[in-house]
């Protein structure tokens, strides 16, 4: 370890060959031949057996796992966590996570890997997982969002790439965005069950409500004995309703907006 050394400083280096050449500063190898070659590359961290073992100029690179960065010359500020992983890197600042995580990268830069290993020619690419191989996902944090008022429907091509396509017709034919406003005065029931009123987006004839969402503005604050019920959900095939329900057993009618969007295709 530290081998050849002869003005590094600040370096930490355990293993066989471990930062052998090394000429810089700041570095960690730990791992048989891990930065073995480096010469003025600094503020790396290598762990594992020949972790960015032919690393010469590039610095602040982490690699974790065996062969991690393995070839990486003057890449820097790369990411590499998985055996293999940015195993043929020259470019920077990417993030590669898994076994052989970005092993297909070259000269390409400012990628993130995720248990996918890349293409060629890849520049500012983001792939999650590997066809054929991922055949379901989940999200957490997103089924509850609702962005119909503002937001753009999300479309997946053949090769799995996401993309935005426009319900007027920038590239996304079918689909319709319905929005209806909705003024409500609800009286107290004086029971604690509730008085209720709907407010429902219809979508066009010959059209099916996919997914829907809504605002809501209340006129006054609730007094703490109410109780606010809002019922979010397609009530027919056509229709998307949102249903407010306020259970005052004290004080006056109350009143508010409801703005009610559905998102239509056809059918």
């Amino acid at each position: 370890a530290l081998r050849f050394n002869t003005a590094g400083s600040l370096n930490t280096a355990t293993g066989f060959f471990a930062l052998a050449d090394n000429k810089a500063n700041g570095n960690t190898a730990t791992g048989a031949r891990a930065m073995e070659n480096n010469s003025t590359g600094a503020a790396n961290t290598a762990l594992g057996a020949e972790a960015l073992r032919f690393n010469d100029t590039g610095a602040t690179n982490t690699a974790v796992g065996s062969n991690a960065l393995v070839n990486n010359v003057v890449g820097s500020s790369n990411t590499a966590v998985g055996f293999g992983a940015l195993n043929d890197n020259l470019g920077s600042n990417n993030i590669a996570i898994g076994r052989s995580a970005g092993r297909v990268l070259a000269n390409d830069s400012d990628n993130i890997m995720i248990g996918n290993e890349g293409v060629t020619g890849d520049s500012g690419t983001i792939r999650l997982g590997e066809a054929g191989t991922h055949t379901a996902t989940y999200v957490a944090g997103i089924q509850n969002t609702d962005l119909s008022a503002t937001g753009t429907p999300v479309v997946i091509d053949a090769n799995g790439q996401l993309g935005v396509g426009s319900p007027s017709g920038g590239g996304l034919s079918g689909f319709n965005r319905v929005t209806q406003s909705c003024n409500y005065v609800l009286a107290p029931d004086g029971t604690g069950v509730g008085n209720a009123t709907n407010c429902d987006a219809v979508c066009p004839s010959g059209q099916t409500v996919i997914s829907g969402g809504y605002t809501h503005t209340p006129q006054f604050s609730f007094y703490a004995d109410e109780v606010l019920v809002i019922q979010n959900y397609a009530s027919s095939e056509g229709v998307w309703r949102v249903r407010v329900v306020i259970a005052n057993t004290t004080g006056g009618n109350r009143a508010g907006t409801v703005v009610t969007q559905a998102m239509c295709v056809d059918n």
